[in-house]
């Protein structure tokens, strides 16, 4: 998706726990203002048109000289279509992401970019809070594909840039590219239902940001759900 001249991913389309509405999940930092509901309309480029929503949720406060944030996450409206070249404009369903036809570890490898015509979705079955050391952590974005890693950091500080900063951020050694901001992180459950295809998921998160150490790349920082739910509220995805 683009919005404004950020390319992101599209995430992943939730209600609020109260059913009053729904919204798509997407990482915050992908609108042009950081931690501000700057109400840009996010598109899909294949289609070509302006269906997807626009923001209206993006929060952070002011301190020590710049922004602070408990979760990179930016709210969008319901008023959107999904786009695939091959299947044409789509509504957005609750609790599904995109499958990938490959699966790969990361933190360096790219994972492929077809769907599974097969098995397409992947289905939400449930919701974890925040990372486990060493868990193993998937994540589907629009450059990198679906990659998995161990979780290596759980609730630290992200810098995100000089006049940024993220709390209690969780960090897995999946792929993270550019564009791959949005994407949903989650624990992929191959022999629990719903099958067939391995296609249970329990989402984690919200990808945000590569992370590199001493200039080599890690893996990935992203936005755990308690930290989601701190700023917006309980959600669901059925």
């Amino acid at each position: 998706m683009i919005i404004g001249s950020s390319e992101c991913t599209l995430g992943i389309a939730a209600l609020a726990e109260s059913g009053a509405y729904s919204f798509l999940m997407t990482a915050g930092h992908c609108s042009p203002t950081f931690g501000v509901p700057d109400a840009y309309w996010m598109r899909q480029p294949l289609s070509g048109v302006q269906l997807m929503g626009y923001e209206f949720y993006d929060y952070s406060w002011t301190c020590a000289g710049g922004r602070c944030d408990n979760a990179d996450i930016g709210l969008y409206t319901n008023d959107f279509v999904d786009y695939h070249a091959s299947i044409g404009e789509i509504p957005l369903e609750l609790g599904l992401v995109w499958r990938m036809t490959a699966r790969v570890a990361g933190p360096n490898a790219l994972g492929a970019l077809n769907i599974d015509q097969q098995f397409p979705r992947l289905s939400v079955t449930g919701i974890q809070s925040h990372g486990i050391m060493s868990q193993v952590v998937d994540k589907v974005g629009r450059s990198s594909g679906w990659t998995f890693g161990n979780t290596y950091k759980t609730c630290a500080l992200a810098q995100f840039n000089a006049n940024y900063k993220l709390n209690c951020q969780d960090f897995a050694s999946y792929t993270s590219n550019y564009g791959d901001s949005g994407g949903p992180v989650f624990v992929h459950y191959p022999n629990i239902a719903p099958s067939p295809g391995g296609n249970g998921i329990t989402v984690l998160g919200i990808n945000s940001a590569k992370h590199l150490e001493n200039n080599t790349v890690k893996g990935g920082s992203f936005t755990n759900t308690n930290q989601i739910r701190s700023e917006i509220g309980l959600f669901r995805f059925w």
